[in-house]
């Protein structure tokens, strides 16, 4: 289990936190209270992992990335297997709020992400039912 200090990942080149599991499966939570990923290439990815690989990420703020949450990766060689849950999060303002794309054959797993509790600045076209921010 990953745990991540309450506080901020800001200005990080390609992930603000990068969760993936090569060998074997575990979970991964992101518990804290407050965790801000801004202005980061993408804030938070599940890339390369395995069918046990698990991660919930609760009530963080994705604000001016890149990608705010990210699934799949970007090695044509890698698979990502694993799931996500965000959950009383916002995800704003990013160049994409959400971006499910596994490189290896270019196409998303949409079962591989779900979301409760969770909005976004702009309409989702992979997840039409995220509620956008303000309404």
């Amino acid at each position: 289990m990953l745990f991540l200090p309450t506080g901020k990942f800001e200005a990080c080149f390609h992930e603000g936190a990068r969760t993936v599991e090569q060998w074997h499966g575990c979970k991964r939570t992101i518990p804290s209270p407050a965790v801000t990923f801004s202005n980061c290439g993408q804030g938070l990815e599940l890339g390369f992992s395995s069918p046990n690989h698990n991660v919930i990420a609760t009530n963080c703020l994705f604000l001016y990335n890149g990608v705010g949450l990210r699934y799949g990766d970007n090695y044509e060689w890698s698979e990502a297997n694993g799931k996500i849950l965000v959950r009383n999060s916002f995800s704003l303002y990013n160049d994409r709020d959400v971006w499910n794309m596994v490189r290896m054959n270019w196409a998303p797993k949409l079962g591989n992400m779900a979301f409760e509790n969770t909005r976004v600045s702009e309409l989702c076209p992979q997840y039409p039912g995220l509620p956008l921010y303000g309404e």
